[in-house]
Parts: structure tokens; sequence; C-alpha cells
């Protein structure tokens, strides 16, 4: 069973990939002594390649930036379409299982899915005010560099999570749908997760390094909020309430 882990930027998609890699199902090819600080994303190099050759960006480009959407096959380059052909079929003859993540999947997924068939989705998405929390200015003189890039966290949040409320709305495919926050506290969701996944997952979580508490919004937060809102029409709020609704229920 191939397995794809779909959500923005900082929503947790490493952790995931990294919990499923440790239980036995490939996610990635790496050398397991380097760690998360050193570059170690638990993402796949031949599927992160063609997300950006789909995006048409280059290993430079800030990930805040890539905001493209590929709406379907069609808009791919048929060598393209080929390689992900060819990379899934060398991938299935290796693994009986297998996956993949990074956060451009959210951007290109309506080409993979018409590549591979039959697979699962584990979607995971982020209270926005934790991004918010995660870039927000630390000091005074910094302001307004930092909210610059707050305004594109939110941007690209809504873009990605938008395209991931379209996945669920298909509900064309398999999902294990959690929000970040639950999964590092609730065991329960964890314990559906492997219930998900059909075996005992490797247990990957360092719950005393999650920091991020419930905390009342702030003015700067508010600010681009309403900001997306009224010139933008993205409405971030609405779009996290709408993610809410299709999170997989804990067992009692």
């Amino acid at each position: 069973m191939i397995t794809i882990v779909l959500g923005m930027h900082k929503s947790g998609t490493t952790l995931v990939s990294q919990i499923l890699h440790e239980s036995g199902i490939p996610m990635v090819d790496f050398d397991e002594a380097v760690g998360y600080d050193e570059g170690n994303k638990y993402e796949r190099l031949e599927t992160h390649d063609i997300n950006i050759e789909m995006l048409g960006y280059d290993y430079k480009e800030h990930s805040l930036n890539i905001s493209r959407i590929i709406e379907g096959p069609e808009r791919v380059k048929p060598e393209t379409v080929t390689k992900m052909e060819r990379l899934v079929e060398t991938l299935n003859r290796q693994y009986r299982d297998w996956g993949f993540k990074d956060p451009r999947t959210c951007l290109t997924y309506s080409v993979w899915k018409t590549v591979i068939s039959k697979h699962k989705l584990i979607i995971i998405f982020r209270n926005p005010m934790e991004l918010w929390l995660h870039y927000k200015p630390k000091r005074f003189y910094k302001s307004f560099k930092s909210l610059a890039i707050c305004w594109k966290a939110l941007q690209g949040w809504q873009i990605h999570n938008l395209e991931i409320l379209k996945v669920l709305q298909s509900g064309q495919e398999e999902c294990f749908v959690v929000e970040y926050s639950h999964l590092m506290k609730d065991e329960r969701y964890f314990n559906v997760l492997s219930e998900f996944m059909g075996r005992k997952l490797c247990d990957a979580r360092k719950t005393g390094l999650y920091r991020s508490k419930e905390k009342k919004r702030d003015r700067g937060y508010n600010f681009l909020l309403f900001l997306q809102k009224r010139f933008f029409s993205r409405d971030v709020l609405g779009l996290y309430c709408e993610l809410k609704k299709y999170e997989t229920r804990a067992v009692e």
C-alpha cells in the first residue's frame, strides 16, 4: 500500500513521515544518522524533485513563495508524467508498502492521484494561530520583516489547505485527518492512526518539545486575518473550521 502525507509546511508532515518510516514503511532513502536539524525532513528526494519540476521553481525559492496549483496531468509535460510512472513502478517492485511526503504535494496532488491509483492519505493540518506564533515578530525592530513573512505564511496556509479541503470534499480516497495539536497531545489519535495503517506504529513524538499552548489572538494576528479576508477574500478561520469537520474522530 502506498501512503501519501498531505499538509502545509510546519504542520507536522515531517513527524508523520518519521513515524511511518520508523514503523517499517519506507518514506525516504537517507542516512539514518542525519537528524532533522541537519536537513533530514523525511522527504523522498525523487518525489520532491518531481514536485519542484511540476511547479516550475528551483531549490533556492523559499517554500512560502510557492503557491502555484497544478490542476490535472494535462498541465504537466508528458515526460514528467512518465518520470512519475517509472518512479512508482520502481518503488512498487522494491517495497510492499511505501510512501512519501512533501508539503508541495498539496499543490500537485491532482497529478499524483492519476499515477498512483490505490493509496491512503494521511492529512495533517495546524491551527493558523500556531503558524502565527511560529513566525510572529520577536523584536520590535524586526516587526516589519516578520509581519511580511507572517503574511506569506497565512497566505500559504490558505492556499495549501484549500487544496486539501477539495480532496476531502471529493471523498475519493481513504483518509486519516488530524489536527497537529491533537496528534501531539491526545494519545487516542495516535492509536487511531495505528489502526488506520493496520500496524503498531513507532511513537516518534516528543511531547516535551511541543511548546505551543492555547493563547488569545493578538492584534497583529487579528489584523493580518482581517486584511486577508477583506482584500483577498481569504477566510482563514472559516477554512480552519471546515477542516475540523473532516477530522477523524478519536475513539472515546
